[in-house]
């Protein structure tokens, strides 16, 4: 667990309409504990009031760390909407360098990290879509040994409501992932003010401040895929009938178009982790 504070900068040019380039350069300081799997369990709620009630110390850990980092992307987006994406398509390739400094132990490492990230909507009716997604993490010349709870970190929010026991921790400090995501949308509700016919007293300001306040809730239903990778296997000697982990569920989510804002949570009925007993306890989630 960890607490951060990071910033960064950039610069973009618009190449054409929809596809954009950016070069951007950060840092990112943060104050990292290790925490105790079983006490996180039953008193999770710990981790955001005193994190130390839940956590133990080792030779390596509560450490500071600072990451230093820099890079450029191109973003192709043909999506009819990016806050609420109902056709179309998103293509996202970015680069970077990163720095690693353990302040605490005086330790560094730095590596390269390549992300790729391809996304397609399918709608069915003007209540009904699909939506699928590519995603890729490789990672080169990173210290996995030594600086593993970054994977962790890294790697862990690739599933939603996925419940990370200890056996799970070894295969998500991997280096590199690739993740796949189906997910089937139904629009349950969609306010539109502006449609209401309030808006007869309102002056041009007030209506336009209302209008951003439009919102949807769609439900839906997901199934998540992924492979980890690079620490000890490569990703061609991987099996997916054998090494893929998968979670599935439904939720529900709110979305405030105009704002660019929302959240989801929902409950994961299916937990499937390669060589681990299977899990499928209900898992709740929010995000």
């Amino acid at each position: 667990f960890s607490r951060l504070i990071t910033g960064s900068v950039y610069t973009e040019k618009l190449l054409s309409p929809g596809t954009l380039v950016r070069i951007f350069s950060g840092a990112e300081y943060s104050y990292i504990w290790r925490v105790d799997i079983d006490r996180w369990e039953n008193q999770a709620w710990q981790l955001w009031t005193d994190p130390e009630k839940i956590s133990f110390t080792t030779d390596l850990f509560p450490r500071q760390e600072r990451s230093p980092f820099f890079g450029a992307s191109v973003r192709i987006d043909r999506r009819d909407n990016p806050n609420d994406p109902r056709r179309g398509g998103h293509f996202f390739l970015e680069g970077r360098r990163v720095w690693i400094d353990n302040l605490s132990q005086d330790q560094s490492i730095s590596y390269n990290q390549v992300t790729s990230t391809l996304q397609r909507f399918f709608p069915f009716s003007r209540k009904q879509v699909v939506a699928a997604q590519i995603k890729a993490v490789v990672r080169d010349r990173f210290d996995a040994e030594n600086f593993s709870h970054r994977l962790i970190f890294y790697n862990s929010d690739f599933f939603r409501g996925f419940r990370y026991t200890g056996e799970v921790y070894r295969t998500l400090s991997d280096v590199s992932t690739a993740y796949a995501n189906l997910e089937y949308r139904f629009r349950m509700v969609e306010i539109r003010y502006r449609d209401l016919g309030i808006d007869f007293q309102m002056d041009e300001r007030v209506r336009k401040m209302v209008e951003r306040l439009d919102y949807s809730v769609d439900l839906f239903g997901f199934l998540d895929n992924g492979l980890f990778f690079g620490r000890e296997r490569a990703f061609f000697s991987l099996n997916p009938m054998e090494d893929l982990f998968t979670s599935a569920g439904a939720g529900v989510r709110l979305i405030y178009p105009r704002l660019g804002q929302g959240g989801s949570g929902g409950v994961i009925f299916y937990h499937r982790k390669p060589g681990l007993p299977m899990d499928n306890r209900l898992t709740f989630y929010a995000r």
